[in-house]
């Protein structure tokens, strides 16, 4: 019976019949108003996806089959527009553009479940054009909504500096936080535990890099190393740009 409460339903009891089919079909329902992708792809309907959409995992677990390349072999120059894995599947080609497209806009990529230094790592491999880019682009992504964060957590600190009384001078060193400069500890200790791209090593220059981009202006693109031969970095180009995150 519909009471509208949640009601504990006996372990030792069989499942009422019908309940299964009932089950299923409000499940079939709840998919496609969520626009769970692993549907559309398990039916084939590659064109109707929406890849602004996509949950982070999913993108980056099946990269490979949303931008329609094979898993070992980079598209050529001439598959650049349709990809190398099904070039004649039309709905698989405009998938590939609409990813494309997207990775464009850093700000419409989710990468909300990627921890830094694993996009870091994957970006070093040798990926494809595409694939570059989306890694980049889900940096790109990271990156905006970590300064985002910072910036309401700023305010929020001043806020309640000034409602308590605070002088000013607190109130903008709230507003100046984010000066700061990483240091990655590269030494040998750091490659005993774990494999890529969850090494200590491979975390630790993912987050220092991570951190050398939101950082204050002042202190952005710049980093440490921690081993017998530290060095400074600063991850930007002569001409002033700054690096990719592959760079």
């Amino acid at each position: 019976r519909d009471t509208g409460v949640y009601e504990g339903f006996p372990a030792e009891k069989d499942v009422p019949f019908g309940a299964k089919k009932a089950w299923r079909s409000l499940n079939a329902k709840l998919n496609v108003a969520l626009d769970v992708p692993e549907v559309k792809a398990c039916a084939q309907r590659f064109g109707d996806m929406d890849p602004t959409k996509f949950p982070s995992q999913f993108m980056k677990r099946n990269a490979k089959a949303l931008l329609n390349e094979k898993l070992k072999t980079r598209p050529t120059a001439s598959e650049e527009d349709t990809g190398n894995r099904h070039p004649d599947n039309a709905d698989r080609v405009a998938l590939r553009h609409k990813m494309r497209e997207m990775f464009k806009d850093p700000s419409k990529v989710n990468a909300g479940q990627i921890f830094p230094h694993v996009i870091a790592y994957n970006s070093q491999k040798d990926n494809s054009t595409a694939s570059s880019d989306m890694y980049q682009a889900m940096w790109e992504s990271k990156v905006i909504d970590a300064k985002e964060r910072l910036q309401a957590t700023r305010e929020a600190i001043a806020q309640e500096l000034a409602a308590s009384g605070a002088d000013d001078s607190r109130i903008r060193s709230a507003l100046a936080s984010g000066n700061i400069i990483a240091c990655a500890d590269v030494s040998a200790s750091m490659t005993w535990i774990d494999k890529p791209p969850n090494q200590p090593l491979q975390i630790a220059c993912g987050l220092t890099c991570f951190i050398s981009q939101i950082a204050a202006p002042a202190f952005r693109d710049i980093a440490l190393s921690f081993t017998t031969d530290p060095h400074t970095f600063s991850f930007k180009h002569p001409s002033g740009r700054p690096m990719t995150v592959k760079e």
